[in-house]
């Protein structure tokens, strides 16, 4: 008598807390289904991000002042007393934006990985390309509170912006106008950047039915793609 099939449902709400340690089950059970999982990514994002402004808002500050500081030295003092009253708009605004990122971001990566298991024979779903992408991007909910848990404990000259609290080689280098191209590069060793990665990379081996081998390889050339424009920037640079 053959033995019965071990039962891989499971309730929709444990998918959101095995993603992050037994991703498989998650990937082998949840098919196509990626609607209400993105919704649910965007609402934890919205609220460790606007929970944790108030602590990080001197990182928002460091990263926008730096960016307009080109900008501000070829404007008159009327453009510049503008920009400084729109500063402060543009501070709320940054986390606003980073919350809209974490819709569009897990589409596109879907779409890319869809792709790029193509190119390497998989027989994924574009469907289940983006329930991938869209589980791989929840560990990036914990950068938020591990981000403010530093901004709260670290020196004020220490918060130099988000790079110099990133867990990745870029916390090492102080940025400047001139090396920004290297700390975006560098940022992309972050270890949630890799933890992503390699979900990514899972994820197609189990829906897109590749080896591990060629998981690895789309792993890969998810991350590079990732990291195009840095690269470029600071080899131009």
């Amino acid at each position: 008598m053959t033995a019965p099939l071990p039962d891989t449902k499971a309730p929709s709400w444990e998918d959101y807390l095995e993603v992050f340690y037994a991703p498989t089950r998650v990937f082998q059970r949840r098919g196509t289904k990626w609607g209400g999982p993105l919704l649910v990514l965007f609402l934890a994002s919205a609220v460790v991000i606007l929970g944790t402004y108030t602590l990080l808002r001197p990182l928002y500050d460091a990263d926008g002042q730096r960016a307009m500081a080109d900008r501000l030295q070829q404007m008159t003092a009327e453009q510049r007393e503008q920009m400084a009253q729109m500063s402060g708009k543009w501070a709320f605004m940054a986390p606003l934006a980073v919350m809209v990122f974490s819709v569009i971001v897990p589409l596109v990566l879907g779409v890319v990985l869809w792709l790029v298991g193509k190119m390497l024979g998989a027989v994924q779903e574009l469907g289940a390309a983006i329930m991938v992408a869209v589980f791989s991007y929840f560990p990036r909910i914990l950068v938020w509170p591990i981000l403010a848990l530093q901004a709260a404990i670290l020196p004020e000259e220490k918060l130099t912006g988000f790079a110099s609290v990133s867990l990745s080689p870029a916390r090492m280098v102080t940025p400047t106008n001139d090396n920004m191209a290297l700390v975006a590069l560098l940022a992309r060793f972050d270890i949630f950047v890799l933890w992503t990665t390699v979900l990514l990379a899972l994820g197609l081996k189990v829906t897109g039915k590749v080896s591990t081998q060629k998981a690895v390889i789309a792993g890969v050339i998810m991350w590079l793609l990732g990291s195009l424009q840095p690269l470029f920037a600071y080899l131009r640079g």
